[in-house]
This record gives C-alpha cells, sequence and structure tokens, in this order.
C-alpha cells in the first residue's frame, strides 16, 4: 500500500454556543521529509505542539501547509483582534511598568536628563502589554476539543485523496517492475546463448588464457542479474506492505541500487541485445525514480 504526498483535505465544525463556524484545511505537497507550516487563530498559539504532535501520527512525509479559521455567524473570517467568544484580552505588565518608571525617576534625579513617560511609551515598550493570565481556561480547552477532532476529520480527508492517487502510482510501478522484470529475462536468456557459442565454436579455437578471458566475460554480468532480480522483487514487497511509514525513502534507495547494478551490466556487457534490453531496464528504473519522489 502506497499513499502520494499531494492532496488537500478539509472538514468543519459548527460551535453551537458561541454562534462560530470551525474550518481546518490542509494542503500537502512533495518534500524529502516532513515539513508543516500552520496558519491559526491568535486563541490557539498554546496548542501548536499539539496539532503538529497530532499530524504527524497521520502523515510521515512531505510539505504540509495547515490553517485554521473561525467564522462568525455573519460569515466573516476571524482576525487576530476579533475572535468571537475566544477574544484573547491583554494587560500590562506591572512588574515592568514600575521599574520603568523607577528607572525615569532614577535618570531624572541623579543625572537630571528631563522628559516624561507618556501612554504611548509605555503602551509600544516591547514586553509591556501581555496577554491576560485570567484568560478562561475552561473555554480554551473547550475549542481546543473541536479543533484536535476536526483536524482528524481534515487530515482523513486528506489521506483518503493521498491513497487514491498513490492506487494510480501502484499500478504505473507494478506495469513498469514488469517491463523491467521481462528484459531481464532476456538478457539472462541472451547471456546463456552467448556462453554456449563461446564454448561450442570459440573456445575450441582459442588458446587457454584467451578461452579464460572469453569465459569469464560471459559470466561477467551473472552476479547483477541476481541483484538486479533481487531489487525487483524487493520493490515489489515494499509497494504492497501495509506499512507506510518510510516506503518512500525505501524505494528510493531500491532505486538507486537498481540503477546502480542496471549501469554495471550496460558497461559489461558485449552484446547488441543486451545492450538494447539494459537501456530499456534503465529509462523504466529512470522513470520510476521520478515517481517515487510523490510517494510518502
Amino acid at each position: 500500500m502506497i499513499r502520494s504526498m499531494t492532496g488537500t483535505g478539509r472538514a468543519e465544525a459548527i460551535l453551537k454556543p458561541h454562534k462560530a463556524k470551525l474550518i481546518v484545511e490542509i494542503r500537502s505537497s512533495n518534500h524529502k521529509f516532513f515539513e508543516l507550516s500552520l496558519k491559526l487563530p491568535t486563541v490557539l498559539a498554546g496548542y501548536e505542539s499539539s496539532i503538529r504532535e497530532a499530524i504527524s501520527r497521520k502523515i510521515y512525509r512531505g510539505s504540509l501547509q495547515l490553517a485554521i479559521i473561525i467564522q462568525g455567524a455573519n460569515g466573516d473570517k476571524t482576525s487576530n483582534q476579533n475572535e468571537h467568544s475566544y477574544t484573547r484580552t491583554f494587560t500590562l505588565d506591572y512588574d515592568l511598568l514600575a521599574n520603568l518608571l523607577d528607572l525615569s525617576k532614577t535618570l531624572k534625579e541623579d543625572y537630571k536628563i528631563s522628559g516624561d513617560i507618556n501612554i504611548n511609551t509605555i503602551l509600544s515598550f516591547p514586553g509591556m502589554v501581555v496577554p491576560a493570565k485570567t484568560l478562561e481556561q475552561n473555554k480554551n480547552k473547550d475549542l481546543w476539543q473541536h479543533v484536535h477532532k476536526t483536524t482528524i476529520k481534515a487530515l482523513t480527508s486528506l489521506n483518503k485523496m493521498k491513497c487514491e492517487e498513490g492506487a494510480f502510482l501502484y499500478r504505473d510501478f507494478v506495469r513498469r517492475i514488469t517491463t523491467i522484470m521481462q528484459s531481464l529475462k532476456n538478457i539472462e536468456k541472451r547471456s546463456k546463448i552467448m556462453r554456449q557459442e563461446l564454448k561450442e565454436r570459440i573456445i575450441p579455437n582459442t588458446e587457454q588464457g584467451a578461452q579464460l578471458e572469453l569465459l569469464s566475460a560471459s559470466r561477467a554480468i551473472a552476479e547483477e542479474l541476481v541483484r538486479l532480480s533481487s531489487h525487483t522483487r524487493a520493490f515489489l514487497r515494499t509497494i504492497r506492505t501495509k506499512n507506510i511509514q518510510s516506503v518512500g525513502r525505501k524505494l528510493e534507495f531500491i532505486l538507486s541500487e537498481m540503477l546502480r547494478e542496471t549501469e554495471t551490466i550496460l558497461a559489461k556487457g558485449r552484446d547488441t541485445s543486451i545492450s538494447r534490453d539494459g537501456i530499456a531496464i534503465k529509462e523504466e528504473v529512470d522513470a520510476l525514480r521520478e515517481q517515487v519522489r510523490n510517494v510518502e
């Protein structure tokens, strides 16, 4: 079983007590590793790590963009300044304010520096305005429960699309591997014929040293053929596994090994027929490598 890395998912929920709608949208695209970009309402900023954990349990590879939106009864999207009943309130860091006023007093008395601190200076001072510690925690917890449930629904929708595309990839992979296996059979068959020809016609009329060299050349690709055949079977086992995690990276490794063996066969093969089938294998492996980049 394989999943592609591309797809979209969406889920909605009605927040009845607050006359609002919760929307979770997620988009996935190709990436070598797991990467997540979040766009959250201010009130959910403290739940970023929990959201990341929930997604990483369902998605193993790809670049993901997730947006969580809260809409009011009038259909308008909420902003960081207006989140309806989930509005975050702010207060002053009074310890910092007292320190700032003391510093101002010291500058005036000890260093005779004139000037006054006004409200604009206080409100714009870094760290002076902070979220109110009296924010209703139960309200946030209730919202998080809705967000978590809706996010899982969006992920389920995304993975359904990824599996559907993965089914198309699976059929293409099987077709290409079947072509590779047929080319391998052709090479093996031609290699046996070449060895027989050497034994029957060439070797009897050749000196012993040259005989050994010709026999060695005829057997040169035997090991590569065995390994390449083993890699094709490993590829099929991998795309049929029920464990989706790290399938894409494993397939990439198998194909790199397949390409290495194919290039060795092309370098060692001393026959037009073998070269033709070897080139056909290389073309299929290259096509598979392009496709596998889209596998989670």
